[in-house]
């Protein structure tokens, strides 16, 4: 599956599958996607070449190959769906994991089922 940022402002993503590790959103107090981001050296400017260099940060026009654990995308979705979030790469880094979680600070969430993934040819494009 390929997620494509084609809006014109870099975005930092989450994506992820309902399942029994995770909440109805597949959003987790219990797991930072932006660990380390949010555990850089602020003193040295590291967070920002931290941010840079995630895989989750994608400049404008800038595709990336999403994957999940063993299996298929078809298993890991099922009858359920696939969860993106997208943030602003500032709200991620003026803020930690529980204030974005319990503020609601993404910019753009998308819910896909199963049957839209397959419409879409394997491609969401934010």
């Amino acid at each position: 599956m390929k997620i494509v940022n084609t809006s014109n402002q870099p975005v930092l993503i989450f994506y992820n599958t309902e399942g029994t590790n995770h909440s109805i959103r597949g959003l987790s107090l219990d797991y930072d996607p932006f660990h380390e981001i949010h555990r850089a050296d602020t003193s040295r400017s590291y967070r920002d070449s931290v941010l840079v260099d995630s895989p989750d940060y994608l400049l404008p026009g800038d595709t990336i190959s999403a994957q999940l654990g063993v299996g298929s995308w078809e298993s890991h979705i099922g009858s359920g769906h696939l969860w993106v979030y997208i943030f602003e790469p500032k709200t991620v880094l003026k803020n930690d994991w529980k204030s974005i979680l319990e503020g609601k600070k993404w910019k753009k969430v998308y819910s896909l089922t199963l049957d839209q993934v397959k419409a879409g040819k394997w491609i969401v494009s934010l």
